[in-house]
């Protein structure tokens, strides 16, 4: 007799975890994405440098910068010329 309990308690204890992942994956898409990425099996290194994009990479994004920092000192530069020339008349 005391088997058959212990059968019953097992095949619920079973049925309540699957019951318990089932409303867990059915509960919202995020919640499987998260699940995807917390057991990935891919363990490898980031490496910016394996972006599709060409303007996403870390070198890119520091020529974007260093072009807009020149551009930004020639406006100076110009501007300063332009008030030299007012004075030297």
């Amino acid at each position: 007799m005391a088997y058959k309990y212990l059968i019953l308690l097992s095949f619920t204890s079973i049925y309540m975890k699957l019951q318990a992942q089932e409303a867990f994956f059915k509960e919202s898409h995020a919640h499987k994405r998260l699940w995807r990425k917390v057991f990935k099996h891919k363990r490898e290194a980031y490496n910016p440098y394996l972006e599709k994009k060409a303007s996403k990479k870390p070198s890119a994004q520091l020529q974007h910068a260093n072009h807009a920092n020149d551009a930004k000192m020639k406006r100076k530069d110009r501007r300063r010329m332009r008030r030299a020339k007012r004075h030297l008349h």
